[in-house]
């Protein structure tokens, strides 16, 4: 798993995976799982991963953030907080506000969810040879849009940069 982690990492990392996904789609897509983690909770009595949130607004909520930590040489996802400096001056703590909100109110509401926080361990995977070896899958490969990677960059792209701007041009 480290060799296909440190691979992945490399330069030209997200090239290699949108090839795949071009030629092999689920080979890509099984890569892609395989790549998506858990990230590592730096204070998880003080700020742990929630285990519930309300998700109002779809099946997923995603977010591209930096925050990383430094593991048998390879890059790792982390989940950040530091209980020695005061909230206000943690600006990662408005990100995970909005990305995994406080439930307010009763927990049985219809739209409060059990979660399982996942970050993969691709960076850069926003690009745009990934979404064109997406559009070239043919119908038998529908399965590769069950994965959650898949699913999470197609939701992270509609809902930072292609949103606005399709509220803006359809004004």
């Amino acid at each position: 798993m480290d060799m296909l982690i440190k691979e992945a990492q490399l330069s030209g990392g997200v090239d290699k995976i949108a090839a795949l996904l071009y030629v092999v789609p689920f080979a890509g897509a099984e890569i892609l799982d395989a790549l998506c983690v858990k990230p590592i909770i730096q204070d998880a009595a003080r700020h742990p991963l929630p285990a519930r949130t309300w998700l109002q607004s779809g099946p997923l909520r995603c977010a591209y953030q930096d925050g990383t930590a430094k593991v048998r040489g390879l890059t790792w996802p982390r989940w950040e907080f530091n209980a020695e400096v005061d909230a206000a001056h943690q600006k990662q703590l408005a990100w995970h506000k909005k990305f995994i909100p406080k439930i307010v109110g009763d927990i049985r509401q219809d739209n409060v969810y059990d979660v399982d926080v996942k970050a993969l361990l691709l960076p850069n995977v926003l690009d745009v040879d990934i979404l064109m070896a997406l559009t070239r899958t043919w119908e038998t490969h529908g399965h590769v849009f069950s994965k959650l990677p898949i699913q999470g960059v197609i939701y992270c792209l509609w809902d930072q940069p292609l949103r606005p701007l399709h509220k803006v041009a359809s004004v």
